[in-house]
This record gives structure tokens, C-alpha cells and sequence, in this order.
């Protein structure tokens, strides 16, 4: 027979059971999001907890408590599925700090005037590329710290929420960029190689991760190069078609393989912004010489 201390333990779980419920109903019709009986609900069936023991009792009734604090709620993922709104606001945050690491990057290139384009801008480019409506998007363009503004209404769920939090935080870490332009040199190298372009195998690899990174990710160049591969997934359309006439598909091919030259001489002429990390350095460099002088 249960003394009357369990007895009462028990009493004020079935309580603050009933706590919880009334909870999620208010969360259900405030937000649309139904946590019930879902991997968030902390109750458990009733005749499951009326045979737990003091131990039980006290760890079950403190998830319970914890639940129903002020700082448990939850916003509306994809098909309402409930995200823990500490864990969204989480996200947002390396959001955040991801945008202002791809705002500052972007900033050392986005006034460079294209070639062929008409002294078009990369930062023009951009406009052109992006929706103007992006709130509901990831990625709008794949390439190194595009700008991210993800809805909660996109992702699917908890788990959803943990495989975003974890790429963010890749990207976050100061080898994804070299990482990238890694990645970007190798498949242009096979490209290239494809094509039978040794020279300009050549010429990719003298420049600079920072004229290639502008180069592969901020121009039309990788497009031109895809036009010419000899890859029927990534050879255009149009170029497949021509190439039933050889009298168009080798002056089709000569064009490209001529903007392609272009890009590269373009490229070549880039120079490496001056960070204010190496600006420091030289100037301390510069006083310490001048202090040995004296």
C-alpha cells in the first residue's frame, strides 16, 4: 500500500499532466503546430505512470515542469511538424553570422566590372540571378556563402532542423571556403581535360584562389565550359542540336572555347583585395624595421 507522500507525488503528476495538455492545446491554437503525441510530448500513457515507483515519479514529474516553462514553444515547420522554437532561434542565429561572413567576403569583388557583359558588375550579376521574392528560399544560388534566409515552414522537423544546423556550421568553420575552391578546380580540371585542353588545364592552375574563386562562382564561366563538355548532361541543348550540322557546331564550339580565353585573361588580371588583418601586419612590420634603424 503506497504511504501517503507517493500517494500525494503521484497527485501532483496527474496534475501537472493535465498542465501539459492544456499547453499544447493553446500551442496547437496559437500556432497551428499539434505536438501531441509526437517525439516533443513529454506525458506518457496514464496506466504506464500509475505503476511508477517515487523514482519514477519525481524524474517524469521534472520533464513535465520543464516543459512548461516560458522558455518551451515551438514554431511551424513543414506540415505544421513542430520545431522547438530555442532550437529555430539557434539556427537563425548561425544564420546570422553566416550572412555577415558572406557579406564581407562578397564586398572584396561585388564592383568588379564582368568581361562581356557590358561593364555589368558581379554585384548587377547578382540582382539579375537572385528572385526577387527569397524569403521562402535556401540557397537561391549554389556557390560559397550564398545568402541563406530560411522559413520554418521548410523544413521538415526536428531532424530537418539538426541536418540544416550542422551544414551551417560547417560553412562557419574557416576551411570551408579553401574547401570549395578546392572542389571548384578539380571538377573544371576534369571538364577541361574532357574538352582535351591541356593549356588551359595550365592556366586554370596558375590562378590564384581568389581569381578563381570570382572566376568559378561569380561569372558565366563555368556555363561556357559546361557548353563544350563533351558530356550530353551538361552540353547545352542548343550546342546538341547544332552539332547535327558541322557547318554551325564548329564555329558554335570556336565561340566558346574563345570566351572561355577571355574569362581566363580577365581572371588573371584580378587582384587580391588587401585585408585589413594584412594591412595590420605590414604596418607593424614597417614600424618594427623602422625601430631597428633607429
Amino acid at each position: 500500500m503506497p504511504n501517503d507522500a507517493l500517494k500525494n507525488l503521484r497527485a501532483e503528476v496527474r496534475k501537472r499532466r493535465n498542465a501539459v495538455t492544456a499547453k499544447e492545446n493553446r500551442i496547437k491554437r496559437n500556432t497551428g503546430v499539434d505536438i501531441r503525441n509526437t517525439s516533443q510530448d513529454p506525458r506518457r500513457p496514464v496506466g504506464v505512470v500509475e505503476r511508477y515507483n517515487r523514482q519514477q515519479l519525481t524524474k517524469y514529474l521534472s520533464e513535465l515542469n520543464s516543459f512548461m516553462s516560458r522558455s518551451v514553444g515551438y514554431v511551424a515547420g513543414a506540415g505544421n511538424a513542430p520545431i522547438p522554437k530555442a532550437d529555430w532561434l539557434a539556427y537563425k542565429k548561425l544564420e546570422k553570422q553566416y550572412n555577415a561572413i558572406g557579406e564581407a567576403h562578397f564586398s572584396e569583388f561585388k564592383d568588379l566590372a564582368l568581361p562581356m557583359n557590358d561593364g555589368l558588375t558581379v554585384a548587377e550579376r547578382e540582382k539579375l540571378m537572385v528572385p526577387t521574392d527569397k524569403r521562402m528560399q535556401g540557397e537561391v544560388i549554389h556557390r560559397p556563402y550564398s545568402p541563406l534566409d530560411r522559413d520554418a515552414s521548410r523544413v521538415k522537423g526536428v531532424e530537418g532542423l539538426k541536418k540544416l544546423t550542422e551544414g551551417i556550421k560547417k560553412k562557419l568553420n574557416s576551411n570551408f571556403l579553401p574547401s570549395q575552391i578546392a572542389a571548384g578546380r578539380k571538377q573544371l580540371e576534369q571538364m577541361l581535360t574532357a574538352i582535351g585542353n591541356g593549356d588551359t588545364v595550365k592556366d586554370a592552375r596558375k590562378l590564384t584562389d581568389f581569381q578563381f574563386n570570382i572566376l568559378w562562382n561569380y561569372t558565366d564561366f563555368a556555363t561556357t565550359v559546361a557548353r563544350v563538355s563533351p558530356s550530353g548532361s551538361n552540353r547545352s541543348k542548343a550546342v546538341r542540336n547544332m552539332e547535327s550540322s558541322d557547318r554551325y557546331s564548329a564555329g558554335v564550339i570556336e565561340d566558346y572555347e574563345h570566351d572561355i580565353r577571355e574569362f581566363f585573361n580577365w581572371a588573371s588580371t584580378l587582384a587580391e583585395p588587401r585585408s585589413e588583418a594584412s594591412a595590420k601586419r605590414s604596418k607593424t612590420r614597417k614600424t618594427r624595421k623602422a625601430r631597428k634603424a633607429k
